[in-house]
């Protein structure tokens, strides 16, 4: 169905871009897939298909995609969660501590990412 990129201010997707697995035509709402969770957007949400030789560094870099499971899934997998959500503060650190030497607003935007990830496991977590 191809991809999006979030325009929507404030949301911590904005400026990310992810694959659309459904379309709701009546109600003009997509459904997008973020780390295995689907969430509706409105269409004046989202900017228009990325051009497909854009790739997205930060919510899918293409090196992550290697093999047949991806690394942040292995890594849950593996662990209790505790130690997870350990492994994503961490990420989170290791972003915010480096944007500044390293790669800029794209680090920002992974640090997002991984609060983004732990905040969402805490809360199924604390939903249980």
């Amino acid at each position: 169905m191809g991809k999006v990129t979030i325009i929507k201010r404030g949301d911590s997707r904005e400026g990310m871009t992810f694959p659309v697995i459904d379309y709701h035509e009546v109600k003009d709402v997509y459904t997008i897939e973020d780390m295995g969770r689907c969430y509706d957007y409105h269409f004046t949400e989202l900017m228009a298909e990325p051009d497909p030789d854009e790739v997205d560094l930060i919510g899918n870099p293409p090196h992550y995609g290697e093999g047949d499971i991806e690394c942040i899934d292995y890594m849950q997998d593996n662990m209790e969660p505790t130690m997870f959500w350990g492994y994503l503060e961490g990420n989170v650190k290791k972003y915010l501590h480096r944007y500044r030497h390293k790669n800029g607003l794209e680090d920002l935007k992974k640090a997002q990412w991984y609060l983004t990830y732990l905040i969402t496991e805490m809360e199924e977590d604390y939903d249980d």
